[in-house]
């Protein structure tokens, strides 16, 4: 911990990494902070488990969350969906990411399944609500189909066939180019002199640790970033966040031998409903262990031999920017009014599928609602200028807290863009 460096960047999501490999290539001296491990074990509950932040995974007083600890983030644990860059973040900042999205489309190959790979489950519900006159559509996706199998389902708990991008591929390729990557190291501060960022400080293996460089880049996620800033002195940092609620929609379907499980998670959906309603849909079921605890819940003890072959659609809503989240990482926010209904028209929806895909009425069930990938937490024009620069100068942001509204869609996409425009800002600034 007594070397220096240029340039570090806190958090391995895609923000962090997207940005860190920009920097790096660009001749910095970087290195990467991670608060988890770098273990390689993945593919299973028991793999992935340790590899979670489960503070916020009970309800108390906010939609239950789970976010990924280690290297590569929450990208390790999410569904492999890529959505394209809000209008609005332009529309209210100025900022054109879809350049950036362009690159990245071409570069990792986004784009839907092929039919091949596209399961029993998600094919019923998809022909389920087209029928229904639903604009449902196969969703571009980061896998890559030849190393992809069919009936797997195992996204969620980290692709062991490496089918699923995850930013540990832009962290390698970032480290072969000379960046550095500590592992086990949780950042509390950052130090500043005269108003300007020289380092950070906070707890590695073996106690307290301090790093200087001359520039940092917050990447920690909705929910880390603004914790490093209030300690910092951004007192604005976690006064408002989003967390894109939602909640799943359950159906056995009579002889349906394998249910969403299997599938590739959001294999297809609608957004139709995004812009005006506040909710996007897709095929998704929870991993079988997280279905069972949502079953024991909501009291549904019925359908626990059912797991295997239950149909499942998600519903996920903008959420608008409130509550708090103070240093110590503590979230107060409640869910308002137009949410609930948001997740209640959505289920209302996601039900006339199950039951045109053939589920029966008696076995229908919705889960409680939980919660992805929080944002908003240090917003565009309030807590980061359009450089994503804070108002401790040489300290950026990117990552989903710089999202000035709300969302309710997915991010890793986003974050990426967000990550390489805040290296080109760094870069262009650099003196």
């Amino acid at each position: 911990m007594n070397k220096e460096y240029e340039v570090i960047v806190v958090g391995s999501g895609p923000g962090g990494a997207s940005a860190a490999r920009e920097l790096v290539k660009a001749g910095k001296k970087v290195v990467m902070l991670e608060w988890g491990t770098d273990s390689d074990w993945v593919g299973s509950h028991f793999a992935v488990l340790p590899k979670m932040d489960l503070k916020n995974s009970l309800p108390l007083g906010h939609a239950m969350m789970i976010r990924g600890i280690t290297t590569g983030g929450s990208s390790l644990i999410y569904c492999g969906t890529a959505t394209r860059p809000a209008a609005f973040i332009k529309e209210q900042t100025g900022i054109d990411l879809a350049p950036y999205a362009d690159e990245f489309e071409e570069e990792l190959g986004i784009r839907p399944l092929p039919e091949k790979l596209v399961g029993d489950g998600a094919r019923r519900m998809l022909e389920a609500a087209q029928a229904l006159g639903m604009d449902w559509q196969l969703l571009p996706k980061f896998i890559n189909p030849e190393k992809c199998v069919r009936d797997c389902g195992e996204c969620m708990l980290g692709c062991k066939r490496g089918a699923k991008w995850t930013s540990r591929e832009f962290i390698k390729q970032a480290q072969q180019m000379g960046m550095e990557l500590l592992t086990r190291v949780k950042v509390e501060e950052v130090i500043q002199e005269n108003g300007k960022a020289a380092g950070v400080k906070g707890m590695g293996p073996q106690g307290p640790f301090t790093l200087r460089a001359g520039r940092v880049v917050l990447a920690a996620g909705g929910l880390g970033t603004p914790v490093i800033l209030k300690r910092s002195g951004v007192e604005k940092a976690g006064q408002g966040f989003f967390t894109d609620p939602l909640i799943f929609t359950y159906g056995m379907r009579p002889g349906q031998e394998k249910g969403s499980i299997y599938d590739v998670p959001m294999t297809a959906g609608t957004w139709q409903y995004w812009e005006k309603e506040g909710y996007v849909m897709t095929d998704l079921a929870e991993p079988w262990m997280l279905q069972l605890a949502s079953l024991g819940m909501k009291g549904r003890l019925d359908q626990v031999a059912n797991v295997a072959h239950i149909l499942g659609i998600m519903t996920k809503v903008k959420d608008p920017i409130s509550g708090t989240i103070d240093a110590n990482g503590n979230l107060k926010k409640a869910l308002e009014p137009e949410v609930k209904k948001r997740l209640e028209s959505g289920d209302g929806h996601a039900r006339e599928i199950l039951l045109k895909a053939g589920a029966t009425k008696s076995s229908l069930w919705t889960s409680p609602v939980k919660a992805a990938h929080p944002g908003g937490s240090a917003p565009i024009g309030k807590v980061v200028d359009k450089n994503l620069e804070t108002q401790i100068k040489r300290c950026y942001v990117a990552d989903a807290s710089v999202i000035p509204d709300e969302l309710g869609t997915p991010v890793v996409l986003l974050t990426l863009c967000l990550g390489k425009y805040a290296a080109s800002r760094i870069l262009a600034n650099w003196n």
